[in-house]
């Protein structure tokens, strides 16, 4: 029975990513912000392997280092790079897949039943038609996707002292292929995580010091060009600062898109019945002791923060409107915790989202 729905379980994925992505599959990708630059920087690589160590080129322009923009340098559709009718659609389809393997795993662990229904809200996510669509944000959509396996293994290492060289693979793979804007405020979500569930016994663990050596060593060259370039800018170049929330936006994209929040459509918090679900009755679970109260406060945490503009005050910090890709998740994983409990009511509400 368990093997008869884990293929339900990829048939079922497999065919909602594959209508998902079907405007890519037929109509192809037309941005260039991105992909002409990590195009020119793939191939540079591939017919020139030296490249790799030697960063400097002299054809491009009157010269410049590699890597050229931030596109993930390191995936299995550069197989496909020749030919952009295939590469495309295993790019997108591939983190997908990764989007709903581990979203599921999170929910197994959090014990909540699992449906196969569930991963509806995550590849229909404003997240995705944001950095799939209408930004075709290659890197930040390969650095959202990464979030849930660091995620389930950041969670089963802190709570169960397990897979440890996962979450730091994982970890790499995210910070040499990612948006580093991105990635900051996952940290930042970590680093709140990991003191609310307060395991400090990790510290004594050689393993715990022997991760972060692995990370510095294959990080280093990331780091090292991160902080080089960024010291040749003055310091007297004025900051933009992205705008964050307000209350107005959250009430108001509901109603998009009939009203104006000012924000693009793409980059507005989770609007939808799921996320009100999550808010108003998930703090039953922020009173109530039990495997979701800390998730349930970070969940509140970081609506908060996406309120504020504290991100003026720290050099790395990009816009805190991406604090919406985490506290969607959140809002999914209390929403299907509240499902599991109360079935009649959220199957009723699950139904109006759908």
């Amino acid at each position: 029975m368990t093997n008869q729905k884990n293929i339900f379980f990829w048939i079922f994925s497999s065919f909602l990513i594959l209508i998902f992505i079907f405007p890519i599959i037929n109509y192809g990708n037309r941005d260039l912000e991105e992909y002409q630059l990590g195009f020119f920087t793939l191939n540079t690589y591939f017919n020139n392997p030296k490249s790799f160590i030697d960063k400097y080129i002299d054809y491009y322009g009157v010269g410049s280092s590699l890597p050229i923009g931030h596109y993930p340098f390191l995936h299995i559709s550069h197989i496909f790079l020749n030919n952009l009718k295939i590469f495309f659609p295993v790019y997108f389809f591939t983190n997908l897949i990764i989007q709903v393997y581990f979203f599921r795993k999170l929910l197994i662990f959090y014990n909540i039943k699992f449906n196969n229904l569930f991963i509806i809200p995550i590849i229909f996510s404003i997240s995705n038609f944001n950095y799939v669509f209408s930004d075709d944000w290659g890197s930040v959509y390969f650095s959202y996707s990464l979030f849930f396996p660091i995620l389930y293994y950041f969670e089963k290492y802190l709570k169960k002292n397990k897979d440890l060289f996962k979450l730091v693979a994982w970890i790499c793979y995210q910070f040499l292929n990612g948006h580093v804007g991105t990635i900051t405020n996952l940290y930042i979500f970590l680093i709140f995580y990991f003191f609310i569930i307060g395991n400090f016994s990790i510290f004594k663990s050689k393993n715990f010091y022997l991760g972060i050596v692995i990370f510095l060593l294959i990080s280093f060259g990331k780091i090292y060009f991160l902080v080089s370039h960024g010291n040749e800018f003055p310091a007297s170049i004025e900051r933009f600062i992205q705008p964050s929330f307000t209350l107005e936006n959250f009430i108001l994209s509901n109603f998009l898109p009939f009203s104006n929040t000012e924000l693009g459509i793409n980059r507005n918090p989770f609007y939808g019945i799921i996320f009100f679900s999550s808010l108003f009755f998930g703090l039953k679970y922020l009173i109530n002791s039990g495997n979701l109260k800390k998730i349930t406060f970070l969940f509140y945490l970081f609506i908060a923060l996406s309120l504020t503009d504290y991100s003026k005050y720290f050099y790395i910090i990009s816009g805190v409107w991406w604090f919406r890709d985490i506290f969607n998740i959140l809002a999914l994983i209390i929403f299907f915790k509240l499902f599991n409990e109360y079935k009649k009511i959220f199957f009723f509400i699950f139904l109006i989202y759908i």
